[in-house]
């Protein structure tokens, strides 16, 4: 598998402070209340599972580079419904 299509994770520093992480991807800095785009392997450092746990940090999947996603539908639009109500009454 290529770097760009590998599994990627959006780190979300939840401190009023900023947070330094020592990863195999390299240092990585994030600001307070901050997020930052990380690798699948640096979620295995011992470091960021031990402040996941404690909820100093979150992470969550993103896609990876190259794909895109689905435009989410808006809920309630119809087409039989008006763009304007009022010229309707």
């Amino acid at each position: 598998m290529s770097d760009e299509k590998r599994n990627r994770y959006l780190l979300t520093n939840h401190q009023n402070q900023p947070l330094e992480l020592h990863l195999p991807s390299g240092v990585v800095v994030i600001g307070p209340r901050g997020e930052r785009e990380i690798l699948e392997a640096d979620l295995a450092v011992p470091q960021v599972r031990v402040l996941a746990r404690t909820r100093t940090i979150s992470f969550r999947a993103i896609a990876p580079e190259g794909t895109t996603k689905p435009e989410p539908q808006k809920r309630g639009s119809s087409q039989s419904k008006s763009k304007n109500p009022e010229k309707e009454a």
